[in-house]
């Protein structure tokens, strides 16, 4: 499983705006693709509301999350989001090796 996480300052009172355009990436997102996270969240900054850490739980390898990456669904949405962000603060790939909550016994 790889975590995309990218955190994103956006412009002053335009979140909003922003996670509704990041939303619709996953909206147009083919069924197949889609399926494969397991989980996508947008969390906002406690400190300041115009950091916007998004991050993805990706059910495959770094290669086929590149591919997918690559679609022009992905270009869509951030040529959406685009406008709206003042600067990426940090954006990476990470494989899971180990999970510590939400396992199940067994």
């Amino acid at each position: 499983m790889i975590c995309a996480i990218t955190a994103r300052q956006i412009e002053d009172g335009r979140t909003e705006e922003f996670l509704e355009k990041f939303s619709l990436g996953a909206d147009q997102m083919p069924a197949e693709i889609r399926d494969r996270f397991s989980a996508v969240y947008a969390c906002r900054d406690v400190r300041d509301p115009n950091t916007i850490l998004t991050f993805g739980l990706f059910d495959g390898t770094l290669d086929e999350l590149r591919d997918i990456q690559r679609t022009d669904t992905r270009d869509e949405q951030l040529i959406g989001i685009e406008p709206l962000v003042e600067d990426v603060l940090f954006d990476g790939s990470f494989e899971v090796i180990t999970e510590f909550v939400g396992a199940t016994a067994g």
